[in-house]
């Protein structure tokens, strides 16, 4: 097992979150130092990295924030939208996230290898073998928070 660089964690956390909510669903995102506000979330979209570190990433969302992420990324009302397309929207999102962190934190020449994102209801579903950090973020007034853990091999 290796170290973790904090400030290089940190900063593979806020471009992997930013660039991917601006490329793909056209939402300004910042990085914040501290949670600003409480919010309710239903689902916590999860994905375990397998390698080339052990891990995983947690994304939660309150309910404006994904609906605008869906909103923007199908350019269609969230209301006529069935659930399986707003599961598969949010989760390909994460996946994308998991990519584009794994890339900036291990660098490209790396190979990547991840599970499937999952949709879980209760947070105790998150593997407690791995010490988890908390990043918060703003999407353009809407706080949310994305739960991270690396381990090196």
């Amino acid at each position: 097992m290796t170290a973790i660089d904090d400030r290089l964690l940190k900063h593979s956390v806020g471009v992997s979150i930013t660039e991917t909510f601006a490329q793909m669903a056209f939402v300004d995102v910042t990085l914040v130092e501290e949670e600003s506000a409480d919010f309710q979330h239903s689902q916590i979209m999860h994905i375990s990295i397998l390698e080339p570190v052990l891990g995983g990433i947690a994304l939660i969302l309150p309910s404006e924030c994904k609906q605008a992420i869906v909103e923007n990324i199908y350019t269609d009302d969230w209301n006529t939208l069935h659930d399986d397309k707003i599961d598969d929207c949010l989760l390909e999102i994460l996946n994308v996230i998991a990519g584009k962190f794994l890339t900036v934190f291990c660098g490209n020449d790396k190979m990547h290898a991840m599970s499937l994102p999952t949709m879980l209801f209760d947070k105790r579903k998150i593997d407690a073998s791995h010490a988890y950090r908390e990043f918060f973020f703003d999407a353009e007034g809407v706080p949310f928070k994305v739960s991270i853990s690396v381990a090196g091999n």
